[in-house]
């Protein structure tokens, strides 16, 4: 059944008009970086990074392909709660440090719906969206690289619970 899903999401992918070309614009020599893995250091800790982006095209466009339950229309909700922007972020800060993408670049969504009839929208985010990411990515790289280096790795503070509402 997965299976089946995904073949199917595939076709609507495929078949969308705009989504298609961003993903299979052609000759492989068309496409800049399809399914790049990416290695870089954080500038101001020396941590490690990678990633692994679907594709960036030759029009500097950092893509990656998402599916979801949710309806498209829901899809900033729903990528803000998942983080989807710090990935992208974290992603970017990798390609530009590569010399892959210059500064100004952008990042894309093509986001599909696993329930019939998988709609395929196409979701850009806006410059402030994708430099709150590449924010997100460096504060997290600090927390990383601070636990590593003092061996403390702090978890949520404890907290005390009853019962739920909905069980009385």
């Amino acid at each position: 059944a997965d299976y089946d899903t995904c073949m199917r999401c595939a076709e609507a992918v495929h078949a969308h008009p705009d989504a298609s070309p961003i993903l299979d614009p052609g000759p492989l020599a068309d496409l800049a970086w399809p399914e790049v893995t990416l290695y870089g250091a954080d500038e101001d800790t020396g941590a490690l990074m990678r990633g692994r982006a679907d594709t960036i095209t030759r029009e500097n466009v950092l893509v990656d392909l998402k599916t979801t339950a949710t309806p498209p229309d829901d899809w900033q909700a729903t990528s803000w709660r998942r983080g989807y922007h710090v990935q992208a972020g974290h992603y970017t800060r990798i390609a530009r440090q590569a010399g892959i993408l210059p500064h100004g670049s952008t990042a894309a969504h093509i986001i599909v719906t696993t329930a019939p009839p998988h709609t395929v929208t196409i979701a850009w985010m806006t410059p402030e969206l994708l430099d709150w990411g590449i924010a997100d990515s460096m504060h997290a790289c600090a927390i990383w690289h601070h636990c590593q280096t003092t061996g403390d790795w702090p978890g949520p503070d404890a907290t005390t619970i009853g019962i739920p509402r909905w069980a009385r």
